[in-house]
């Protein structure tokens, strides 16, 4: 016996939708044989949402201690600010095109 750790899916799949992944993904592949140029003509796009947070600046967190005290620590405990996502083309060379989306979490 080992221990593992488990894999994480956004969501599982259906059979129908692991069966049509099967289909497009051997199309493309014999696509990618046939056709001398078939990458050059490809474009991909991925999303992805970023977190951010304001931590206050460090002038901000200053405090006095004296030289036997140990430096104080400041942990993150407020929510992420806002977040925002990334929607990216690209091609086999390049980024093609890169949109920001911003969802402020105190606007919601």
């Amino acid at each position: 016996m080992s221990k593992v750790t488990t894999r994480w899916v956004p969501k599982p799949l259906s059979k129908e939708q692991n069966h049509e992944r099967v289909r497009v993904s051997k199309e493309l592949l014999s696509r990618y044989k046939a056709e001398e140029y078939f990458l050059d003509r490809t474009v991909t796009k991925d999303e992805t949402w970023f977190y951010y947070y304001r931590p206050g600046s460090k002038t901000q967190s200053k405090q006095w201690k004296r030289r036997d005290e140990p430096v104080p620590i400041k942990v993150k405990v407020a929510k992420s600010a806002g977040k925002r996502m990334a929607t990216v083309f690209w091609d086999r060379e390049r980024i093609i095109h890169l949109d920001w989306y911003l969802r402020d979490n105190h606007k919601q």
